[in-house]
């Protein structure tokens, strides 16, 4: 793509997203990363417009998939508590699903795991590694039970003595 029509192309971008801006409430997809609102935008038919749309899509769904795993940094004082918000969906109506939190097990951490937040409690300083899962268990009316995770967190914890 040369210059001109990388220029006109991010001029493009940049006035879409302008425009969804005024059209929109802007809190509504400040969320939403620039090149996000501007694919949802639609507007001009050039060749380079709709492969540099179809490059940015394709980053964008490959980063979705990455950023499910991506990691937390948390700094925090010690004997200070975090709070992490943990969510899930609405359990079925009847009974035979539940939600419920796992937190990986650090010496020096004390948890409270639970919907829709977990608190987590660091007595001595270092940087430490938590994982917090969220799992769904299914009972069936055979009695079998079924678990799958439904979502995972990774989380650096660093803590330090608060003066």
């Amino acid at each position: 793509m040369d210059n001109e029509t990388a220029s006109s192309a991010s001029g493009f971008l940049a006035e879409t997203v302008s425009r969804l801006r005024e059209e929109y409430n802007d809190e509504a997809i400040s969320h939403y990363p620039d090149f996000v609102i501007s694919l949802r935008g639609g507007g001009a038919d050039s060749a380079p417009l709709k492969t540099m749309k179809r490059l940015l899509l394709f980053v964008l769904l490959c980063a979705s998939g990455i950023t499910a795993y991506a990691e937390t940094v948390i700094s925090a004082p010690t004997d200070t508590p975090i709070s992490i918000r943990t969510e899930s969906p609405e359990p079925k109506k009847g009974g035979g699903d539940f939600y419920t939190v796992k937190v990986s097990e650090v010496e020096g951490m004390t948890a409270e795991a639970g919907i829709p937040k977990t608190m987590l409690l660091f007595s001595r300083e270092g940087t430490f590694s938590v994982d917090i899962s969220v799992i769904h268990i299914e009972k069936g009316s055979c009695g079998g039970v079924e678990s799958s995770v439904y979502s995972k967190q990774k989380f650096t914890i660093k803590t330090y003595k608060q003066k």
